[in-house]
């Protein structure tokens, strides 16, 4: 493999200016901040990154071992996280905001991925057209949903002739299954697919060639990036495991490689990465908590769906893997990474969808040379002529453009949510992206005057925020790990409504708890007319919300 240093330029240069342009939905939110609010540097679902911005503040008060701060049950601190403990160290040190850490890790590994994704490119091709061309059908490329959009430009969660794509659908979007959405939202994706190709790619540099000797330091890497992998984002290695072994053996059946040096590889990348996901597996047994979140069901979409929401990239990729198979036969491990990947996901696991993070990648690999064969086909009489590299470059520009349609149109939709605060969300509760500064004095109140395991009874619009905001517990703030988010809701709409003093709710949280109720612009929204009962004492106000403390008995 080798990369000229007129490719690590321009390599640099585009990824640079990809994750650059990712910034600009980030400061159009903030230019339409209203007045009396305070733009959360967040986009689309905020809840996620809520989470990991919350274990980022636990690191940053000093924490090894994370708990779950959204949920109330009784548990102990045994989650590690590598990554959001050493971002979380970092900002304490640097005295630097969280979500200032968080995005500008986001930077870094998005650009980390579109280098490895290269590097992986050129491991199998020689041509700097088709390495070019894999990363930016990589950046831009997604499936039909825009397609829907466009057929029915009234309705504000269209379907496409039945079909439910999840490349840029309002209910359903899947960010982990392409690489644009996961460079815009989430730094724990995009380095984890970074993690997931440096372990392939070092898998692959570390078998022999002919006469050379087995390169251990190569294959320790790739056991080490599966360590971290396994730890940051477990499902992701056992797509790495999955694709990993049959290789091999495909590699062995076709004499590329021999039995030992393969059953070797195979078992030094286990042997070095397995401990993190034995860690896991143990935490799933031993933590309550941590096992019934584990257990949350995240099912796949129909096959059809799944297959219009690659679209062209798919079909693309199917006709890279035919020329794969006759021209390029040691670039397989694409192949195996797309087939097996599209399979894993329907496996009867109760966290199967999540595994599909990182199968953008293969894809848009194999959908660059198959873009490429298709457009030398048609060119091929005029390779020669003087109008041919501009022609060329004009239909592999369209090409790009259309397959590209979906994520601008995601785009859209986002910015429809930011104008309006994502209140056309509301009924799936999801948190907003500016806060009240009514809401942030109180939440600021809570952070100076109030215990880490004290606990805030409010809805998740603000209870999505205020584990990373004040560091306090809270009875209810995400729908995945809030556990027995449904039935917290009600006791909660119990509580606002009257119907209950918050005697349901103190039952659930336990006696000796330190329990406060936030309530304001968002419970307001849900309850205009809500009074406390004489057990809720008031301790703080700001303009319209009021924090009140338990004072009653059981």
């Amino acid at each position: 493999m080798h990369i000229s240093r007129k490719e690590r330029r321009w390599l640099l240069c585009f990824s640079v200016a990809v994750l650059l342009l990712t910034m600009l939905p980030y400061l159009y939110a903030f230019g339409l901040t209203p007045p009396g609010m305070k733009y959360q540097w967040l986009l689309y679902n905020p809840d996620e990154p809520n989470v990991h911005l919350a274990w980022m503040r636990q690191a940053f008060e000093g924490h090894l071992l994370f708990l779950d701060p959204f949920t109330t049950e009784p548990q102990k601190a045994t989650f590690f996280h590598a990554l959001f403990l050493t971002l979380g160290s970092l900002a304490r040190v640097g005295h630097l905001p969280l979500v200032g850490m968080y995005h500008a890790f986001r930077l870094i590994s998005g650009v980390l991925l579109l280098h490895s994704l290269y590097w992986l490119t050129a491991h199998f091709f020689r041509s700097v057209r088709i390495r070019r061309m894999a990363l930016w059908v990589a950046v831009c490329s997604s499936g039909w949903g825009w397609l829907a959009f466009a057929l029915s430009p009234g309705s504000a969660d269209p379907a496409l002739f039945g079909l439910r794509p999840v490349d840029v659908s309002r209910g359903l979007m899947m960010p982990e299954a392409f690489t644009f959405p996961s460079l815009l939202l989430y730094p724990l994706f995009s380095f984890s697919m970074f993690l997931m190709v440096c372990c392939f790619l070092l898998l692959l540099r570390s078998l022999p060639e002919k006469n050379a000797a087995f390169n251990w330091r190569r294959l320790a890497g790739a056991g080490l990036c599966g360590l971290l992998l396994g730890n940051l984002h477990t499902y992701n290695l056992l797509v790495v495991y999955a694709v990993a072994g049959p290789w091999l053996v495909l590699e062995v059946a076709c004499k590329r490689t021999k039995l030992l040096p393969a059953a070797l590889a195979l078992i030094v990348l286990v042997a070095v990465s397995c401990p993190s996901l034995v860690y896991q597996y143990l935490n799933f047994r031993m933590n309550p908590v941590f096992r019934e979140k584990a257990l949350t069901l995240t099912p796949p979409r129909p096959i059809l769906d799944m297959v219009a929401s690659y679209g062209f990239v798919l079909l693309l990729s199917l006709v890279g893997a035919v020329v794969v198979a006759r021209k390029y036969r040691t670039a397989m491990i694409p192949v195996c990474w797309l087939l097996i990947g599209a399979g894993i996901i329907y496996a009867p696991l109760s966290f199967s969808r999540k595994m599909i993070e990182g199968l953008h990648l293969p894809m848009s690999l194999l959908a660059a040379l198959g873009l490429i064969a298709c457009l030398n086909a048609v060119f091929r009489k005029r390779s020669k002529s003087r109008a041919f590299r501009s022609s060329y470059r004009v239909a592999a520009a369209v090409a790009v453009c259309v397959m590209c349609l979906s994520n601008l149109q995601f785009l859209r939709v986002i910015g429809g949510w930011v104008t309006d605060n994502n209140l056309s969300r509301s009924q799936w509760l999801m948190p907003p992206y500016y806060l009240s500064q009514d809401d942030l004095a109180a939440v600021a109140w809570l952070s100076k005057n109030t215990a880490n395991q004290d606990i805030v009874v409010c809805a998740p619009f603000v209870g999505s925020y205020i584990p990373t905001l004040s560091g306090n517990l809270v009875y209810l703030g995400h729908w995945a790990e809030t556990l027995r988010f449904a039935s917290k809701f009600d006791r909660l709409c119990d509580l606002l409504y009257g119907r209950d003093s918050g005697q349901t709710v103190l039952q659930q949280i336990g006696a000796s708890r330190t329990v406060y109720l936030l309530v304001g612009r968002y419970e307001r929204l849900l309850a205009p007319h809500f009074a406390p009962s004489a057990l809720w004492r008031e301790t703080y106000r700001h303009g319209d919300t009021a924090l009140y403390r338990w004072g009653g008995s059981q």
